[in-house]
C-alpha cells in the first residue's frame, strides 16, 4: 500500500491535472467552511466528509480511511489551511 502522495505522483501520467484540481477542490471547501463560521474541529469534518460524498456512491471503512487520509495529506503538505498570508480566493 502506498501513499496518497504516491498515488497522486503516479497518476501525473493519466492526469497530469489531479493534484491541482484536488488541492483546489479542498481549498474551496476549506474557505467556504471559514465563511460559515465553522470550528477548527467541524471545518476538518466538513473537509474529510467532502472527501467521503466524492469517494464513491459505496461507504465503508476502506474509504472512510482513504477520506482522512486525502484530507490530512492536503493539510500536511499545506495545501489546505489558512496562514497568516492566506486570504479566500
Amino acid at each position: 500500500v502506498g501513499t496518497v502522495g504516491d498515488f497522486i505522483d503516479g497518476m501525473r501520467s493519466v492526469d497530469p491535472g489531479l493534484g491541482e484540481r484536488l488541492s483546489a477542490r479542498f481549498k474551496a471547501a476549506y474557505f467556504s467552511a471559514i465563511a460559515d463560521d465553522m470550528e477548527p474541529d467541524d471545518i476538518f469534518d466538513h473537509l474529510v466528509s467532502t472527501a467521503m460524498e466524492n469517494s464513491g456512491a459505496t461507504t465503508n471503512s476502506s474509504r472512510q480511511a482513504a477520506a482522512l487520509a486525502v484530507v490530512v495529506y492536503l493539510f500536511e503538505r499545506c495545501e489546505v489551511f489558512e496562514s497568516a498570508t492566506s486570504s479566500p480566493q
